[in-house]
């Protein structure tokens, strides 16, 4: 049979917290998963040396260049950029965002935040404002899309979302192929010019034989 200490110690509901790895981890990781994904992300390229490929396609029409480029995103996993791809993931990216911020603020109100811990209630304000860049955004590219009643074909506002897509990190992480555009030269460079990371790092020219 099972004596009483045995017994007590099989029912015992213990409650154990891991304070040395609280103590001694980053405080990152106190945080969730997904909060962490830039950070992991991060980590895991840079450890196993990983570099995303880049590339820039151009060339006369009936060169190629979109067959290139969709057998190169097929290959090697990466993003199909044009002129109207280029808003389109945008626009999925932002809502994505979006819808991410409304959960973590939905989440937040429902919790009593105490006087003392400001720095949960900075955050939540911080996320607030987030929204309210991301929804503003949102809505002036609706606006555009509306104006243009197609593809959006002033090539600055073109110019300025490929500018804010290159600032997500699951593009730049992984890489992607520009097929066709920017199509000049002077273009490229005022593109990328503070933003080296996020440059194409290949290059390919297009001829008709």
């Amino acid at each position: 049979g099972i004596d009483e200490v045995i017994y007590d110690h099989l029912v015992t509901n213990l409650n154990v917290t891991p304070k040395y790895l609280i103590e001694h981890l980053d405080k990152k990781f106190n945080e969730s998963f997904y909060d962490n994904g830039a950070f992991i992300q991060k980590q895991y390229v840079e450890d196993n040396r990983l570099k995303p490929i880049r590339i820039l396609i151009d060339g006369p029409p009936l060169s190629g260049k979109t067959r290139l480029a969709m057998k190169l995103c097929e290959h090697y996993n990466i993003h199909y950029f044009t002129n109207e791809t280029i808003t389109t993931l945008y626009r999925e990216l932002l809502t994505v965002r979006e819808k991410y911020l409304k959960t973590k603020l939905r989440e937040k109100s429902t919790e009593e935040i105490s006087q003392e811990d400001l720095s949960e209630d900075n955050s939540k304000s911080a996320e607030s404002e987030e929204l309210k860049i991301i929804q503003s955004k949102i809505a002036e590219l609706k606006r555009v899309l509306y104006e243009c009643n197609g593809p959006i074909t002033d090539e600055n506002i073109v110019m300025n979302i490929l500018e804010e897509l290159l600032s997500f990190k699951r593009i730049t992480n992984i890489g992607y192929v520009l097929d066709g555009w920017p199509n000049t030269y002077e273009l490229v460079k005022e593109i990328f010019a503070t933003k080296d990371k996020m440059a194409p790092n290949v290059f390919i020219k297009l001829d008709l034989d």
